[in-house]
C-alpha cells in the first residue's frame, strides 16, 4: 500500500471508529491482548462456520486457529464459543467480540486488498418485506446491469434488521441507534392508516371514531411500535405478522381492520379501491427509513452504487 496523505486520513478515521466500537462493546480492558490477526481469525471462523473451513480460507493450520481462540479466551477470562458438532454458537461476550472483530477485519480489508478472502464478490442485503416487494426488484435490476457478476443475497424480515448477522452488508429499514460501526443515510418516512375491506365493513360496520374500535377485530404488524401505545392497547388484535403482503391479503379477505403503510398502498399491485381508509386524517407517528451499511468495508464501491440507485428509486416513488 503506497503512502499518501489520504491513506493517513483513512487510517486515522479507521482507528477512531475502532476505538468507538471497542468502547461500545465493553472491550476496552482487553485492547492490548486482542490483535488484528485474532480479530481476522475470529471473524473468518464466524463467517464460515467451522475451524477447518476458516483455516483453509486463511491458509493457516487448524492448530493455529484453535490456539488463537484459546488465547482470546484466556485474555478476556471467559469462553467466546460453545463448541458443537454441527455449528458454532457464540456466548454473549463472544457475540460482542465477533461484532468488533467484523469491524476490524473489514477495516483491514479496506486498507489492504491482499487480505480479501473471497474472490467472487457478494452483497448481502437485509430489508423489510414491504420494501422488498415494492421497490427492491427495480433497484436490483439496475444494479445488476452495472455489476452482473456480483452475487446478491436478500434477507427479508424484521429478524435481520438489527445488523447482528455477521454477513449482512446493508440494512434498509428503521434507523439503528447507538451503533458507531455503521453509516446511516435517511431515505424517506412511512405514514400509516387504518384500512378495512368493504366485506368487513358490511359485516361489522365502519368505525367513525377511535371509541368505536372496541367492537372491532384488528390485524397488526408484529411489534407495531409505530402505533401509538394508547391506541394499540385498546385494540382487539386477533392476528399479527411481519409480512406486509400477508397482512394486506388478510385485510382484503375481511378478517379485520389493519394498520397499513399509506405509501405502499399507492404503489402498483398494492393499490385496492375495495379497501377503505378508516379515519383518513389519522397517520400515527411517521416511521423513518434509512439505508445503513458497515464502515470501512472492502465492498464500499458496491455499497455506494447500491445506495445511489436506492435513494433515487425510493425518492421518485415515495414522496
Amino acid at each position: 500500500m503506497h503512502y499518501t496523505p489520504y491513506n493517513e486520513i483513512v487510517v486515522l478515521g479507521f482507528l477512531i471508529v475502532i476505538l468507538l466500537c471497542i468502547r461500545g462493546y465493553g472491550l476496552v480492558n482487553y485492547l492490548d491482548k486482542i490483535s488484528a490477526q485474532k480479530c481476522l481469525i475470529l471473524n473468518t471462523l464466524v463467517r464460515y462456520g467451522s475451524v477447518s473451513t476458516a483455516a483453509k480460507a486463511l491458509k493457516l493450520p487448524v492448530s493455529k486457529i484453535h490456539n488463537e481462540l484459546k488465547s482470546i479466551e484466556r485474555a478476556i477470562g471467559a469462553p467466546i464459543i460453545l463448541r458443537s458438532k454441527h455449528k458454532i454458537i457464540l456466548t454473549q461476550i463472544g457475540s460482542k467480540l465477533a461484532d468488533f472483530s467484523r469491524t476490524v477485519a473489514e477495516g483491514l480489508k479496506y486498507l489492504d486488498d491482499s487480505l480479501v478472502i473471497d474472490e467472487v464478490p457478494d452483497l448481502n442485503i437485509a430489508i423489510s418485506h414491504g420494501l422488498a416487494e415494492t421497490v427492491l426488484p427495480e433497484i436490483l435490476a439496475e444494479f445488476h446491469e452495472e455489476y452482473p457478476k456480483v452475487n446478491i443475497n436478500i434477507y427479508s424480515g424484521d429478524e435481520y434488521l438489527d445488523f447482528t448477522q455477521q454477513d449482512i452488508d446493508v440494512v434498509m429499514g428503521p434507523p439503528l441507534n447507538n451503533r458507531s460501526d455503521i453509516t446511516k443515510t435517511y431515505m424517506c418516512d412511512f405514514t400509516y392508516g387504518f384500512y378495512a375491506s368493504e366485506k368487513y365493513i358490511a359485516k361489522k360496520g365502519k368505525p367513525i371514531s377511535f371509541s368505536d374500535f372496541v367492537n372491532h377485530d384488528f390485524i397488526a404488524f408484529k411489534g407495531g411500535s409505530f402505533l401509538p401505545p394508547h391506541i394499540r392497547t385498546s385494540l382487539n388484535i386477533i392476528l399479527s405478522a411481519t409480512n406486509f403482503r400477508a397482512l394486506l391479503e388478510l385485510t382484503r379477505a375481511g378478517i379485520g381492520i389493519c394498520f397499513l403503510c399509506k405509501e405502499f398502498m399507492k404503489l402498483g399491485f398494492y393499490s385496492d379501491k375495495n379497501l377503505v381508509n378508516i379515519i383518513p386524517d389519522f397517520e400515527g407517528s411517521p416511521l423513518k427509513i434509512c439505508f445503513m451499511n458497515r464502515k470501512f468495508t472492502n465492498k464500499s464501491l458496491l455499497v455506494n452504487k447500491l445506495q445511489e440507485i436506492t435513494l433515487k428509486s425510493i425518492r421518485e416513488k415515495i414522496k
